[in-house]
């Protein structure tokens, strides 16, 4: 029943099979430790979540964001932002949490938001307002590498 409400809000869903369904939300609520009524919550506000692969999505960057947050944080960051697991590691998160630890950023929650979220150059910005003296360079739709002025 509550399925049927997130499918006729959700018609991505629809192509998205029983086989294949059922597994992500029981994976999900056991992995998040979270209710049913959550993961429904999620689905309709990240509808491609479910169109991922477990393990060769899902699960990499849950425990990437457990690695970097802890447990905990990772699921509060997770339910409030379902949108987090939509975004690359190799292209998003790991080249930019790379460069925050090089610049001795603290790494919490709302960085990793905002590594995930931001497109590059509100994520050049961000570098250049938390590190004076800080030089990126880049293409449009590359990976942005910084580099630090001696001062």
């Amino acid at each position: 029943k509550k399925l049927g409400f997130v499918l006729c809000h959700v018609p991505t869903f629809i192509t998205i099979s029983d086989e294949s369904l059922e597994p992500k939300i029981c994976w999900l609520k056991r992995r998040l430790s979270i209710s049913e009524d959550e993961v429904l919550t999620m689905m309709r506000e990240n509808p491609s979540l479910l169109a991922n692969s477990i393990e060769f999505n899902l699960q990499p960057k849950l425990n990437f964001l457990d690695s970097v947050l802890g447990e905990e944080e990772a699921g509060k960051l997770i339910r409030a932002n379902p949108v987090v697991l939509n975004c690359s590691m190799k292209r998003r998160y790991e080249p930019r949490l790379s460069d925050a630890r090089r610049l001795g950023l603290d790494i919490d929650a709302l960085l990793i938001r905002k590594m995930g979220m931001n497109n590059d150059k509100q994520w050049q910005t961000l570098l250049q307002k938390c590190a004076p003296g800080l030089e990126t360079r880049g293409e449009r739709g590359r990976n942005i590498s910084i580099e630090i002025k001696a001062v």
